[in-house]
C-alpha cells in the first residue's frame, strides 16, 4: 500500500522486463490516486476507471481521468461503471463524467461499458466464490463474461492494462 518510489521502481521495470514472458499483465490498483497509482497508470497502454453512480464515485473517478491528463499519462481510458440499477442509470453516468471531462480536460473518455447491480453478490462475497459461477444465470454474471470477451479481443497485442 505504501511502497517507495524505488520500490515501484523495481517492481514496474520487473514486470516490463522480458524475462517475465507474458503478452499481457492487469494490475488492479488501489483506489484513489497515490503515487503508487499514478506509477502504474504511467506504464499502462490501457487504463479501465471502475465507478457507480454514486456522485462520491463520480467525483473520484473524474480527479483520477485529470490526474492522468494532468500528468499527460497517455493511455486508452475506459470508463466501466458497475453497480447499475440498469443501463440508463449507467449511461448517465457515463455520459456525465465524459461532459466534464470533455469541459474541463478538453478530452474525453474513450469508451465506457457497464455492469448491474445484482444482490446476489453479497452472498457470493461472503462465500468467498465468483458469483458467476454461484449464479452463471445472473444478469451480472452474463454482463461480466460479455466484458471479459471484449477485453480479450482486444489484447491482440502486448501491453500492460491497469484498472482503478
Amino acid at each position: 500500500a505504501n511502497l517507495t518510489a524505488r520500490e515501484r521502481q523495481r517492481i514496474i521495470l520487473g514486470l516490463l522486463s522480458d524475462d517475465l514472458a507474458v503478452d499481457t499483465l492487469i494490475i488492479d490498483t488501489a483506489p484513489g490516486i497515490s503515487d503508487n497509482v499514478i506509477d502504474f497508470l504511467r506504464v499502462a497502454d490501457e487504463v479501465f476507471v471502475v465507478t457507480t453512480p454514486e456522485p462520491t464515485a463520480v467525483m473520484d473517478s473524474y480527479a483520477l481521468i485529470k490526474t492522468m491528463s494532468t500528468a499527460r499519462l497517455e493511455s486508452r481510458v475506459e470508463l466501466l461503471v458497475n453497480a447499475c440499477p440498469d443501463r440508463d442509470a449507467a449511461e448517465k453516468t457515463a455520459t456525465a463524467i465524459d461532459v466534464i471531462c470533455t469541459r474541463f480536460l478538453e478530452s474525453s473518455i474513450d469508451a465506457w461499458d457497464w455492469i448491474p447491480y445484482d444482490d446476489n453478490l453479497r452472498y457470493s462475497v461472503a462465500q468467498q466464490r465468483p458469483i458467476v459461477e454461484l449464479y452463471p444465470a445472473s444478469e451480472m454474471s452474463k454482463r461480466l463474461r460479455i466484458k471479459s470477451v471484449d477485453i480479450r479481443s482486444r489484447l491482440a497485442w502486448p501491453r500492460m492494462v491497469a484498472s482503478r
